[in-house]
């Protein structure tokens, strides 16, 4: 929605317009046209098929006033900050599935210096930022 001024006019006054097509269809940015909440809503329903929309964005609608709870129709993911893993910086030696199996001790080593792993701390996890040195990840966590 962000990329194209012309899609988004089309989200703002024919919401179901954006939603024809392929599906799943994705909508990155949704709440930039908060109409086609209710519009993917009213689509589900008609439908009545599960997976059609996945809508994603950076942040909530300003209006949430407006819009119906999406009960039984929408299933919500947080997003969250990448691990040690994700971003190559672990060994992986131990899983968060070992953590529950009887006799599990565990203990190893990531592999990072205390300076590094300290250094991976300030710059922490968001995708954007997760291989910024740290002055640059500085920077941007206080802006």
């Amino acid at each position: 929605m962000d990329q194209s001024p012309q899609t988004l006019d089309a989200a703002r006054i024919i919401p179901k317009n954006v939603l024809e097509g392929d599906t799943p269809r994705v909508i990155d940015e949704w709440q930039l046209a908060p109409e086609l909440w209710n519009t993917a809503r009213n689509e589900i329903d008609t439908r009545n098929a599960k997976g059609q929309f996945i809508l994603t964005g950076s942040s909530p609608p300003t209006d949430n006033i407006t819009h119906h709870s999406g009960a039984g129709r929408f299933g919500r993911v947080r997003m969250r900050p990448m691990s040690l893993s994700e971003g190559g910086k672990s060994t992986n030696q131990v899983s968060f599935s070992n953590l529950f199996e009887k006799g599990f001790n565990p203990s190893g080593n990531s592999g990072l210096s205390i300076s590094e792993f300290a250094e991976t701390l300030v710059i922490g996890g968001m995708p954007a930022i997760f291989y910024y040195s740290e002055k640059s990840a500085q920077y941007f966590n206080s802006s």
